[in-house]
């Protein structure tokens, strides 16, 4: 199949797709930019985005995010490749026809254009003029795949949950370690969450750009709230750093002062995380860790109130094990 690029993010989608189908290409026509996938990959493609939301429909749960402003223009699109409109997302995607020619769609749901406000405001226009978008529908069922194919999670911020989008240049089967994530900063210790879902979905992703995504509901569009590109290389070089101890000091720095109950240690596991971050990327050394963690608990080591001192204080002798790993695993 070749459909057209625009620019948008919902690029960002349709290319997700290509990459999980496995052969694509980027090619142009008449100076345009297009992506030609392979139609026999690209089926096993959509029949697994398919499932994912057929998962998503048995549970109850939404399937793509839409406002009240979405909801025509995804009933257009429907409509033009002979769907009704109360057919569900799964149905679609696993009977789209790929032999369906373009059929030119004037408006796009805005989890496909968040970067927009309803459409795109034209630059230099006086009053914020607004034009409409024309693109091809096959674009759209494409975009709604690599929606499902991409969203790993939610995360919370400040007081709010948002999508997390994972865009990669390798296949990625992320979506079968779909979960939440306690928060997003410090970015070390959510690169380290991550980390853990990429070894366990048994994807093979050395970077990747990460979304953070307000969902559309009700009037409200969906909106970006921010991105950053993540190293994953030196993490999957080391799998068997990511154990136990190290992803409960990364939840731990990533949880809100108030979820953190009794003695709070947020601050002592962030700086722990980041230490850990920066030793296995290698610009801090081993020793830097050990003197950090050694000399919040040696007191207790001396004392001979470790045991006691770790039921109140858990993330201090976590660090203190994983440092002594580090040890046997590095040094």
């Amino acid at each position: 199949m070749l459909v057209p690029l625009y620019d948008i993010f919902g690029d960002n989608l349709v290319k997700q797709v290509g990459v999980n189908s496995g052969r694509y290409k980027f090619t142009s026509v008449k100076g345009m930019p297009y992506i030609e996938i392979d139609d026999k990959e690209l089926r096993i493609t959509l029949d697994v985005a398919g499932q994912i939301a057929e998962r998503l429909e048995k549970n109850k749960k939404r399937v793509i995010p839409l406002s009240g402003n979405d909801k025509k223009p995804v009933e257009k699109v429907l409509t033009c490749f002979r769907f009704s409109p109360s057919d569900s997302i799964s149905t679609v995607l696993k009977k789209f026809d790929l032999n369906s020619g373009p059929c030119e769609i004037d408006s796009l749901p805005s989890f496909i254009k968040p970067e927009f406000y309803e459409y795109g405001r034209v630059p230099g226009k006086p009053g914020g003029e607004k034009s409409k978008m024309r693109v091809d529908g096959r674009y759209i069922i494409l975009a709604i795949a690599g929606w499902l194919l991409s969203r790993v999670g939610t995360a919370k911020m400040g007081n709010e949950w948002v999508g997390v989008h994972v865009f990669t240049t390798t296949r990625s089967l992320l979506y079968n370690a779909y979960g939440d994530f306690a928060g997003v900063k410090p970015e070390t210790a959510f690169i380290i969450l991550l980390a853990k879902r990429v070894v366990e979905s048994n994807s093979n992703i050395s970077s990747a750009r990460v979304y953070l995504v307000s969902d559309a509901g009700g009037q409200n569009p969906t909106v970006i709230l921010g991105g950053f590109t993540v190293d994953l290389s030196r993490f999957l070089e080391n799998k068997e750093l990511i154990n136990d101890d190290l992803i409960y000091l990364a939840e731990d720095a990533l949880k809100s002062d108030n979820e953190n109950q009794g003695f709070n240690t947020k601050d002592f596991s962030t700086k722990v995380v980041n230490l850990v971050y920066e030793i296995i990327n290698g610009s801090k050394k081993l020793e830097e860790l050990l003197y950090f963690t050694n000399r919040e608990v040696s007191m207790e080591v001396v004392s001979g109130k470790f045991k006691e001192f770790c039921k109140d204080c858990k993330a201090y002798c976590k660090a203190y094990y994983y440092s002594q790993k580090l040890i046997r695993d590095l040094a």
